[in-house]
């Protein structure tokens, strides 16, 4: 079955190599940092193997308690002593460190944090460990010389320690600190990636000829970087096929409707239709205009009967003394609507000034006001007429 690897360099690559005789083995990762992406350990704990996490940011503690529960995962730092350490860390990333100056360096947002600190063997003799540890790998920013402290290498001898011996995100090597503590504790330097120094117990000298060469072809693996993106640009992949699929499938559809209508408007039975369409519109349009004719029509028709009516009326008060009795006390009683009456039943163009006007303004300040009228006519100004219009009027009245 093909390894795939998990770890940034290819680390557990080098470890598998080594180490894929040893079944249900026991590993320790100080800066354990995400329990997939970028994990040394990952490969192993998917193979039956179980170990310590140590990882003092939250974030990456509680994911490595819901992917790892058969390990022993702790939210400390380790350094040479108990006690508490400042973390300057940079969310979403692995980059927390000791150090506020590297932490600045990388160029983003930083949050402090207070955490507890205890040295490596404390934790290994606090959680019983026992058996071997096959394999110790070290990750802390910058911190790698208290970590290396903080373990007794004559009492607990991992097979295995990889530490990260250069600056921070760089090329430059730093395990000048370290490097004398490990070799004098009877390890053997045997294996630098670009990254990672590794170092071999001396009583697994035979594992050795495992560290002679990179990986390469020969070691039947791929990254699950490049699975990662594969698959999720496989995905894509085959998502843009479906729409382009839809797509074609929509346009055939669309062609399928097109020649369907153009054989419907290119029918005689359709241009009939239009023909009919076009008529029975002309008949609505004709009609209409009809209707709003004899509406005009009737109107004035109304309106001149009306006013030979009341002219009739007005003339027939004036000869009969009865009826003109009975017009002079309507005038004072309806002052307003004998007014319109006599305007109503006038012949003449000016007597049209209600028709026109919402109120009359009489040259001695006498205002007659006819709001229905005002109101019909959205008229808000005062008019005034003329002397000669007023007795115009007032001679036609009663």
């Amino acid at each position: 079955m093909d390894f795939i690897s998990y770890a940034q360099n290819f680390e557990d690559i080098m470890l598998w190599r080594a180490l894929q005789h040893v079944k249900n083995g026991f590993y320790i990762d100080v800066g354990a940092n995400d329990p997939n992406m970028d994990s040394v350990t990952k490969a192993f704990y998917l193979r039956g193997w179980n170990g310590i996490n140590i990882e003092p940011v939250t974030q990456w503690h509680e994911a490595l308690v819901q992917h790892r529960p058969n390990d022993i995962n702790l939210c400390i730092a380790v350094g040479a002593q108990k006690g508490a350490l400042t973390l300057y860390n940079i969310p979403d990333t692995g980059l927390a460190t000791h150090d506020h100056t590297i932490a600045q360096n990388h160029g983003y947002s930083i949050d402090e944090i207070q955490v507890d600190l205890d040295s490596l063997t404390n934790i290994i003799e606090q959680h019983g460990v026992d058996k071997d540890i096959h394999f110790l790998k070290v990750d802390v920013e910058g911190f790698e010389g208290e970590v290396i402290k903080g373990i007794d290498l004559e009492k607990h001898r991992p097979w295995i320690i990889l530490v990260e011996s250069t600056q921070p995100n760089s090329q430059e090597e730093s395990f000048e600190e370290w490097d004398e503590i490990i070799v004098g504790s009877q390890y053997k330097f045997v294996y630098f990636d670009g990254l990672n120094r590794f170092y071999l117990a001396q009583e697994h000298e035979a594992l050795e000829t495992y560290f002679q060469a990179p990986p390469n072809v020969f070691d039947n693996f791929y990254s699950y970087h490049f699975k990662h993106y594969y698959d999720r640009s496989h995905d894509q992949e085959r998502h843009l096929l479906e729409q382009q699929k839809q797509i074609k499938n929509q346009s055939n559809h669309i062609i399928a409707l097109q020649h369907e209508l153009n054989t419907v408007l290119t029918s005689k039975s359709w241009r009939l239709i239009t023909k009919i369409q076009r008529q029975r519109h002309f008949i609505r349009s004709f009609r209409s205009k009809c209707k709003h004719w004899l509406r005009m029509r009737m109107d004035y028709l109304f309106k001149k009967y009306i006013r030979h009516a009341l002219l009739s009326l007005r003339q027939c008060a004036e000869s009969i003394p009865f009826l003109k009795k009975c017009a002079l006390r309507f005038k004072n009683y309806f002052p307003s609507l004998s007014y319109r009456f006599v305007a109503l039943s006038s012949d003449n163009i000016e007597n049209d000034l209600f028709d026109t006007y919402g109120s009359i303004v009489l040259s001695d300040d006498i205002k007659l006001e006819t709001d229905d009228l005002l109101h019909r006519k959205g008229c808000d100004e005062q008019h005034i007429i003329s002397v000669e219009q007023l007795l115009y009027i007032a001679s036609k009245d009663l």
